[in-house]
């Protein structure tokens, strides 16, 4: 997807049924890649389909993809400038660069996300009850420093995740186009992994609440083995052909290891130190600073977005130069003039 919204600038529908299809099956047989990619596929070239159908220059066709990508994550996320900040900072890797797209990208993203809540009747926001923990003392500089620090943590984490999605790409190449077996090895890993670490099954939106009420309980070493292996079953889900998206799951492991972390060093509070590591982690794979951020706020429904951005920025600068989206890349590459 982020290939065709560089070059030629829009999403092929015809690749839509197959995406519904395997996300589907991932979805609800417990993989763990979520729903955002599919909407976004299904959007983004609904809005591509569009952009031809009334006969659009390629610069305007490519602004009513980013509508559509938009307009699925704002509903999904329940964030719609989130969301739509998100869709525009996905395909670089130095955050957001058509600009262009901002004011239509951000309308299409609130109209859906209106229309959407208007129709589940759905709360807006604060879907994680970080509330079960103490209340959130008065924030101090000392709270930036450990936004910082805990931003590094989140990177290294984020680094380590990378490396064991390429050592299970590497694993499995000599038999990647033999889709069958991939995806009955696929299943199987997940199925073994779920066995020792059943919170790792499915795509951890609803998890992460059971690790906010449960997770005290667990111990540091059982959330960072769960961490670990959600990591890994990221790696067979995705590896194994089966499709989704990977920002819950990444906020996931994020608040295993961040309430880890807080379980052994009491000082930081659980809140702060989940919020955190969730936003380091997906932001060092995904390099959306300013999305996740905002993202993270509407969920969390906190005042600690000053925190969760300096976490945010920590990790996009410790992993600038180390990449998992290979197709991610500035808009300055592809020949394409920048509006004056």
């Amino acid at each position: 997807m982020i290939e065709k919204v560089h070059d030629p600038g829009r999403m092929e529908p015809r690749q839509t049924p197959g995406m519904i299809v395997t996300s589907l099956i991932s979805i609800t047989a417990g993989g763990s890649a979520g729903p955002e990619a599919p909407l976004v596929q299904i959007n983004g070239s609904l809005g591509s389909w569009l952009g031809v159908k009334l006969k659009l220059a390629i610069s305007h066709i490519r602004i009513l993809t980013f509508c559509g990508m938009s307009a699925a994550l704002g509903a999904f996320f329940g964030a719609p400038i989130g969301g739509a900040l998100f869709a525009l900072e996905i395909p670089h890797r130095r955050s957001l660069e058509y600009y262009e797209a901002i004011v239509p990208a951000i309308v299409a993203s609130i109209f859906s996300f209106s229309v959407f809540r208007f129709g589940t009747g759905l709360n807006v926001g604060g879907i994680y009850r970080f509330n079960l923990f103490d209340t959130l003392p008065t924030l101090s500089w000392l709270n930036l420093i450990e936004g910082g620090l805990l931003g590094v943590a989140g990177g290294l984490a984020a680094i380590v995740f990378i490396y064991i999605f390429r050592f299970t790409k590497s694993w499995i190449k000599s038999i990647e186009h033999r889709h069958i077996l991939l995806a009955t090895l696929g299943g199987l890993s997940i199925g073994l992994i779920a066995v020792f670490f059943p919170q790792t099954l499915f795509f951890s939106e609803e998890q992460i609440e059971t690790v906010i009420e449960q997770g005290p309980t667990l111990g540091v070493t059982m959330l960072l083995g769960i961490a670990l292996a959600k990591m890994f079953a990221i790696s067979f889900t995705l590896h194994g052909g089966f499709r989704g998206g990977f920002i819950f799951p990444l906020f996931f492991i994020g608040a295993n290891l961040g309430l880890a972390i807080s379980i052994a060093l009491p000082e930081i509070h659980p809140t702060i130190a989940m919020l955190c590591l969730m936003a380091a982690v997906n932001v060092a794979v995904t390099k959306t600073p300013v999305s996740s951020t905002v993202i993270l706020s509407v969920l969390s429904d906190t005042s600690i977005l000053p925190i969760i951005a300096i976490a945010s920025f920590a990790s996009f600068l410790l992993t600038t130069n180390i990449s998992l989206l290979k197709t991610q890349r500035s808009r300055s590459q592809e020949g394409i003039p920048v509006m004056a």
